[in-house]
């Protein structure tokens, strides 16, 4: 695991065969290899993209908790392998709820379609630069789970300007990044050449505003493991 994230297969450290390995928690059969990936998938910070996922699900249930009549429109950014939007679809598969899922890597793309097949009719897959996606319509939710924290600050207000535009009122946009009390950072960079911009919940905030997001309207939450914080804006 630690092997292929230094290799950056895709030009960095957490493409999506490293996310979709994470989540499956992939280990090596080599007697030789296969502590140092058990090591791995004990560090804090994959348990914390595991939590992700969980939390994503949380957050799609609670959205769609008693709509009867509007479908729930959700927009995926930088959605990877989609295995978070697959397994919740398995497992409510009459709740109308339909994603529109945006990545910049047409590997990623061509893996979430075959992982999402079975229900290809809910999930549209765009293969786009997100600072250039213009979606032509709204949503009711708008989540990147592990985007941000690889943007500077002021992509990240640009960035997430653009997506509060496209929430509708009554919605929530939910953008996911690593904690700067992250315990497997020197890990990560020494280790993995993995560097992320690591942000506190004052500085998510502060983000939050600066790209115009109402204070009253801003709530910053984290995962279990205290790793991965979520910065919400409600619409």
């Amino acid at each position: 695991m630690q092997a292929r994230a230094l290799g950056k297969k895709y030009g960095y450290s957490g493409d999506f065969e490293i996310i979709e390995a994470i989540y499956t928690m992939q280990i090596a059969q080599e007697p030789h290899l296969r502590r140092w990936d058990l090591y791995f998938h004990s560090q804090a910070a994959p348990n914390a993209v595991r939590n992700r996922k969980a939390y994503f699900h949380q957050l799609l249930n609670s959205h769609a908790a008693g709509r009867t009549r509007a479908p729930l429109n959700v927009l995926n950014v930088a959605s990877g392998p989609a295995r978070d939007v697959r397994e919740w679809v398995l497992d409510n598969p009459e709740c109308e709820v339909f994603f529109d899922c945006v990545d910049a890597e047409i590997h990623a793309i061509e893996r979430a379609k075959k992982l999402c097949a079975p229900f290809a009719k809910r999930v549209e897959f765009y293969h786009r630069n997100v600072l250039r996606f213009l979606p032509a319509k709204g949503y009711e939710l708008v989540w990147s789970a592990g985007l941000f924290d690889y943007l500077t600050d002021r992509t990240f207000v640009f960035l997430l300007k653009a997506l509060m535009a496209v929430a509708k009122r009554g919605g929530e946009v939910v953008v996911g990044n690593f904690s700067d009390q992250n315990p497997s950072r020197d890990y990560m960079e020494l280790l993995g050449d993995w560097v992320l911009q690591h942000r506190t919940r004052d500085h998510l905030r502060a983000l939050a505003l600066e790209a115009g997001a109402p204070a009253d309207s801003i709530e910053v939450m984290w995962e279990p493991e205290g790793v991965n914080l979520f910065l919400h804006i409600r619409r």
